[in-house]
């Protein structure tokens, strides 16, 4: 199961608009996502947060769905998984979800979202 993990921390199939994306919490593991943008301007923007015993790259189809259907996708990861460094817990968990919101912005998204976040 890791080997199928690992290929997403230097490289993703197809070439099909997906990208990766590695951004850093703030106490500093870095993490692995993936964006699927759908290509239109103003585009609904989804952060996809795995369940436990997952990876993101476990859900590449549904972001490729998403962005076919014209919404931006971004896969986010947690410490401890996908190949990432760091361990899993609920405080780290907290501050990988802050990174991956704050890591749109920097990859091409205009803004953080204005409505509501849920979780």
């Amino acid at each position: 199961m890791v080997s199928q993990l690992e290929w997403l921390a230097d490289r993703l199939p197809g070439g099909d608009g997906l990208s990766i994306v590695d951004y850093r919490t703030e106490d500093g593991v870095t993490l692995r996502g993936v964006h699927a943008r759908s290509g239109q301007a103003g585009a609904p923007r989804v952060v996809f947060f795995h369940g436990n015993g997952e990876a993101n790259v476990h859900n590449l189809d549904l972001a490729r769905s998403l962005a076919r259907a014209g919404v931006d996708a971004f896969l986010a990861e947690y410490r401890g998984y996908g190949g990432c460094g760091g361990h899993p817990g609920e405080p780290g968990l907290r501050r990988d979800g802050a990174a991956a919101l704050r890591a749109l912005p920097e990859n091409g998204s205009a803004s953080l979202p204005s409505g509501p976040v849920v979780e």
